[in-house]
């Protein structure tokens, strides 16, 4: 079976913050897309709220300096147990309020 996955997605390493609550992770984007995402979290010994459903703002500059932030919703996320008791995150995002600036990035990436 072939997976459809809507907009063709690039893939890219930057790295990123995601802001959920009052708690902020750092992270590295994968891949993207105009509507969504593939982001895994810097591993971590902290415990981290994302949850399906959640609504989380993630902030990274672009290779031009830019900085862009985006509204995402968390659409499944996969855990992972590494060594010396710390964990990494992958998600994967929704981009529920896509900014002009990301916009710009699209078209220059």
């Amino acid at each position: 079976m072939i997976e459809k996955r809507g907009p063709q997605r690039a893939h890219i390493v930057l790295q990123a913050d995601i802001v959920s609550g009052s708690n902020t992770y750092g992270a590295v984007i994968k891949n993207f897309s105009e509507t969504g995402l593939y982001v895994e979290t810097i591993p971590t010994r902290e415990i981290t709220d994302f949850l399906p459903e959640t609504i989380i703002e993630l902030k990274f500059k672009s290779s031009q300096g830019e900085t862009i932030d985006l509204k995402c919703e968390v659409v499944w996320i996969y855990s992972k147990k590494l060594h010396h008791g710390l964990k990494q995150n992958n998600l994967g995002m929704e981009i529920t309020v896509p900014s002009m600036k990301y916009k710009r990035f699209l078209e220059k990436s």
